[in-house]
């Protein structure tokens, strides 16, 4: 099996690297790439089984890079790992395309784990993910999880927000979506709308309450 490992962090890869091989064994190839346009790259000119990538990598849209993923190999199994909360974020990642979705704090169990069941062709969702689903499922379909604000986007709302909060402008999010300039207006005025805010600061504020972004120090 040909695997692609993307992360910025050298050390970090070394690391998953390891836990890759004693999930699929040694005859494993490891590809590795430390952004987004290196991902699409390696998915051009390399046949590519499955793609572990975190999904904070600098100038790197992950969202985006998981439908070109998936547009040049339909049979891509992809994994996403992060150190945002699973609560937040797995069920995004896993609508999108992405066979499993881990935190960066799991055990090395966990991992080996997961990382073999998307080898087998399946998907993968921890116990907390499993609890998520099925609260949903015997949920009053009008409440959404602890009323987080954010639930309330749609996938494409969601997009624009994590780019406003990595301090993209209007014409970055249109460059990065491949949408034209009103467009990217209207899907901001929807998120400014749906969480009730009126700034970008507002906004960092909200994430950070609803711990989609990390309090800066």
């Amino acid at each position: 099996m040909n695997v692609l490992l993307a992360d910025d962090h050298v050390i970090v890869r070394l690391g998953i690297e390891i836990l890759i091989e004693d999930a699929l064994g040694s005859n494993v190839k490891i590809y590795q790439a430390s952004n987004g346009k290196e991902i699409v790259d390696l998915l051009k000119t390399e046949s590519i089984d499955m793609l572990i990538s975190d999904i904070n990598m600098p100038e790197t849209d992950s969202f985006a890079n998981i439908k070109e993923a998936l547009r040049l190999n339909p049979q891509l199994k992809i994994v996403m790992l992060s150190v945002n909360p699973e609560t937040v974020f797995a069920k995004r990642y896993l609508k999108a395309g992405a066979h499993a979705y881990l935190q960066k704090s799991i055990s090395d169990k966990e991992f080996i784990k997961a990382i073999k069941t998307v080898a087998s062709g399946k998907k993968y969702m921890s116990e907390v993910q499993h609890n998520i689903l099925l609260n949903m499922l015997m949920a009053d379909s009008k409440q959404l999880d602890d009323n987080n604000p954010f639930d309330y986007l749609s996938s494409r709302e969601f997009e624009v927000a994590m780019l406003l909060l990595k301090g993209y402008g209007s014409i970055e999010i249109s460059n990065a979506l491949a949408i034209n300039a009103s467009t990217t207006s209207t899907y901001k005025s929807r998120v400014y709308e749906k969480l009730g805010i009126s700034s970008v600061v507002e906004l960092a504020k909200l994430a950070v309450h609803y711990d989609i972004i990390a309090e800066q120090g």
